[in-house]
């Protein structure tokens, strides 16, 4: 939702997005609006922290009424709070290069730049054919909790990082780094060049040369990763999971209906990332 003359801008809700935007400083942030009979649930000292944050960037602070954040946010879940900031960034990569110990490489649109990683090694996650907003943001959230550098995102045929995804993160999209891709297999085909493992969430193998193991299953690893977390109903493309070195899938504790066969995406990354681990870690 647009406001004002702002016409490129959008409206971040929620406590958690809303402090992230400010902490992070990957936007450029044009206003801070507070409800004007403010929540009993909200925890005070989290709105003096933004209010706090916004007095010392120099923001603005509006108070406005709860049905104008209402009719701003998804679906009401504001918090009594919201920022109006430019759209998130999200560089395009071209390719995925070679990684020394916790410093790698990566080429965008804009040049090729040395990396550092979280972890011991690089680890991403990338993401295929996930349209719904709230999974995605669960992916997101999921990654940022486990130590992952980056999400990549296909420029097409997926959900974009928007508000509803960053208050479906609890405000992860505005820490972890974002980047997109025109070609998700060739950005892979790189990685997988440059010596990154690609583990594919999936039981499906479509490379003759991929292990098939369960997350219990998965062995430590030694060096660069990406992790492809697919669609629920449709899986992984042939062109993606052909690129596989691993594939691994969430064995069912007991029994379950035959229409339960999957997990979403948001808790299936969960569980996968929980199981990556690095041999000297």
């Amino acid at each position: 939702m647009k406001h004002g003359d702002l016409e490129d801008s959008e409206l971040i809700y929620g406590l958690a997005p809303t402090m992230a935007v400010l902490q992070q400083g990957k936007r450029k942030v044009h206003t801070v609006f507070l409800q004007k009979a403010t929540q009993r649930d909200i925890a005070r000292p989290r709105l003096d922290e933004i209010c706090r944050m916004a007095k010392e960037q120099g923001i603005p602070i509006i108070q406005r009424s709860r049905k104008f954040l209402d009719n701003a946010s998804a679906d009401g879940s504001h918090q009594g709070v919201a920022v109006q900031a430019d759209p998130l960034k999200t560089p395009e990569v071209l390719a995925m290069l070679g990684a020394s110990g916790s410093s790698y490489q990566i080429e965008t649109a804009e040049g090729r730049f040395q990396l550092q990683a979280r972890r011991r090694h690089p680890l991403w996650v990338a993401i295929s054919s996930i349209y719904d907003h709230r999974n995605l943001g669960s992916v997101i959230r999921s990654a940022l909790f486990f130590g992952a550098d980056a999400l990549l995102v296909p420029l097409k045929h997926s959900a974009r990082p928007t508000p509803v995804v960053s208050k479906s993160s609890s405000g992860a999209m505005e820490c972890l780094d974002i980047y997109a891709t025109k070609s998700m297999s060739k950005v892979l085909a790189s990685a997988q060049k440059a010596r990154w493992k690609i583990v594919c969430a999936t039981a499906d193998s479509k490379s003759t040369s991929a292990s098939v193991v369960t997350t219990d299953e998965l062995p430590q690893l030694s060096g660069p990763v990406v992790v492809v977390i697919g669609n629920e109903s449709v899986g992984i493309p042939p062109d993606i999971s052909e690129l596989s070195d691993i594939n691994v899938h969430i064995a069912a504790r007991a029994e379950t209906p035959s229409h339960i066969d999957s997990l979403n995406a948001g808790v299936a990354a969960g569980i996968v990332l929980a199981s990556v681990k690095f041999a000297d870690e």
